[in-house]
Order: structure tokens, then C-alpha cells, then sequence
């Protein structure tokens, strides 16, 4: 459960640092800037129900659950591979490009993590300890 709810948090992180670089670089009149402070709390807020939802059910232990909750961040990471296609096609920011690429890499070791590791783990590795 810890390392579900780590990587489901490290990936939450990155993507507030993925939209906090995307403010930095201002694309457009359109997009997200720090001139613009409401609409950035707005995209903040947005992103951070978005990646509630897997750090609440990595809490939980049921196999089903825990399907749910791969399959939500595989979505994600596919929201994660538009995004790194249309900095490619948009902009020629290198570091935003690298960013996206990074918080993609952790959105699906995230979800590598949610799908391999099991609640009985935990006890044989506890199991193994030596007696006090």
C-alpha cells in the first residue's frame, strides 16, 4: 500500500510541476500563465481532483479496485502522451517537452506499481524478519 500511495503521489506532484513549467513558458493567450493567477488556481484545482482519485484508491487492497485504478492511470498516461505530442507540434520548448516526458514515465510506473504489488507481499518480507 505505501509504495501505491508514493508513486500515486509522485505522480500527482508531477503534473502540478508539469502545469507550473507550462505557466512559466506562456504558449498563448489562451493558455495558462502566471499573469493570469485565477485561471491557473482553476487549472491547479482541475488537476489535483484528477489525481486525487488514484491516490484515494490506492488505499484500498481489493483486486477490483485496484483494476479500476490501473486502468484510470493508463488513461491518464495516454492524456500524458497528447500532451507530449502537442509540445512536440506547438512549441519548441525543450524543457517542456522533457518535463512532459518525465511526468509520463512516472504516470505509468505508477501504474506498473498499482498492478504488481500485492497485499501479501508485505507479510511474507515482515514474516522473514528476525525475532526480537
Amino acid at each position: 500500500m505505501v509504495s501505491r500511495v508514493g508513486v500515486a503521489t509522485v505522480s500527482w506532484l508531477a503534473a502540478i510541476g508539469l502545469i507550473l513549467v507550462i505557466a512559466s513558458e506562456q504558449l498563448g493567450p489562451n493558455g495558462v500563465s502566471y499573469t493570469n493567477p485565477l485561471h491557473l488556481i482553476q487549472t491547479l484545482g482541475f488537476i489535483s481532483v484528477v489525481f486525487v482519485i488514484p491516490v484515494i484508491l490506492a488505499f484500498f487492497h481489493n483486486l477490483a479496485i485496484r483494476i479500476i485504478s490501473g486502468v484510470y492511470q493508463l488513461f491518464l498516461v495516454f492524456v500524458y502522451l497528447f500532451v507530449v505530442l502537442s509540445m512536440v507540434i506547438a512549441t519548441d520548448g525543450i524543457l517542456l517537452m522533457m518535463v512532459s516526458i518525465v511526468c509520463t514515465l512516472i504516470c505509468l510506473a505508477s501504474a506498473i506499481v498499482t498492478f504488481a504489488v500485492q497485499k501479501g507481499r508485505s507479510k511474507r518480507i515482515g514474516s522473514m524478519a528476525l525475532p526480537a
